[in-house]
């Protein structure tokens, strides 16, 4: 059925209604204190605040009692309760968009189902929880800190950091160094010259939502022994195929697309095992949902499979792709 405004809905009283939907009418009225220019946006997980897409936001409007406002009409089938995610954002322009999310947990706005035909009237009065030294990103993605980690026993040490441009040479060197046999491996990545130097142009656009990791060795000369993808984007053929097949719903930008290759003469020695809770904790504190292997994991390699299960992802299900059995693996964090 279309959806028409709520001025064009009828009352459940009216016998001539035949609307099998209700609307429910959300005011937001927020107290935060912004400086000049700043605005107040709200994001979240239905497709009426952006799916949790900052470049869909709804912005809301300054007030003059020191407030800020916006109201947001919600449609729901009659049988369905409105229930959302979402979060307050600071947004600020300085040559790029600069999003500083709120802290703490995503709020949460449950009404339930009204009769059919009515429009119902809900008033949200919020106060915003920032941390005390907000870290201005551009769409709200939170860069890697560096990191300086250790396998088991404290055998080896690596470095883990964002690819930059100074790093090109090195990662390329990696990536066009691995075995015929890895390469066949990894369909995420192109794992070419060009490649590398794109993951390493971190300003460019096509990084915008994209985070490129560099497990490194330490030392006068130090080398690449693992690359990293982690995509926060929306990957149509991902999402569809997680709706189809397992009847779930993954949304860019808190479920992340999670893609590693390590060197052929560093697998096996403890190292992956060493970064998945360092790339994980990561994940929690950008407050994000879930890892989900992008592409899955190729069912021949078991060893990797056992990996992933054994570092928490579950198994979703099975998939056919280029005559290659994958397997959907997904890691939730919250």
């Amino acid at each position: 059925m279309p959806k028409v405004s709520p001025a064009g809905l009828r009352r459940s009283g009216d016998s001539k209604s035949s609307l099998r939907g209700y609307w429910v009418r959300v005011r937001f009225i927020i107290r935060c204190n912004t400086e000049y220019g700043e605005s107040l946006a709200i994001v979240g997980s239905s497709s009426e605040i952006g799916k949790w897409n900052v470049a869909s936001r709804e912005n809301l409007v300054w007030c003059d009692d020191g407030t800020w406002q916006k109201t947001i009409d919600y449609y729901r089938d009659a049988e369905e309760n409105l229930d959302v995610e979402y979060k307050l954002i600071i947004v600020r322009y300085a040559g790029t968009t600069q999003v500083c999310w709120e802290d703490g947990l995503n709020r949460r706005l449950q009404h339930p189902t009204v009769d059919v035909g009515c429009v119902s009237n809900v008033c949200r009065k919020e106060v915003m929880v920032f941390p005390d030294y907000p870290e201005w990103q551009d769409y709200g993605l939170k860069k890697f800190k560096e990191v300086t980690f250790s396998t088991a026993g404290g055998v080896l040490s690596f470095n883990i950091a964002c690819a930059k441009a100074s790093h090109t040479d090195m990662l390329s060197t990696f990536l066009t160094g691995l075995r015929p046999e890895t390469r066949a491996r990894y369909g995420a990545h192109p794992l070419t010259a060009e490649y590398a130097a794109e993951a390493c142009d971190y300003g460019s656009d096509a990084n915008r939502l994209k985070t490129h990791l560099l497990i490194i060795s330490p030392g006068p000369k130090p080398e690449v022994v693992g690359y990293i993808l982690m995509d926060q984007s929306e990957i149509t053929h991902e999402h569809e195929r997680y709706r189809k097949l397992y009847n779930t719903h993954l949304e860019s930008p808190v479920d992340i697309f999670f893609a590693p290759v390590m060197g052929d003469k560093y697998q096996n020695r403890g190292i992956a095992s060493s970064v998945i809770p360092v790339v994980k904790k990561h994940i929690e504190d950008i407050r994000a949902r879930s890892i989900v292997l992008l592409g899955g994991v190729q069912q021949t390699n078991a060893s990797a499979v056992h990996f992933y299960q054994k570092s928490g992802f579950h198994k979703y299900g099975e998939f056919t792709w280029d005559n290659l059995v994958n397997v959907d693996m997904r890691l939730e964090v919250r």
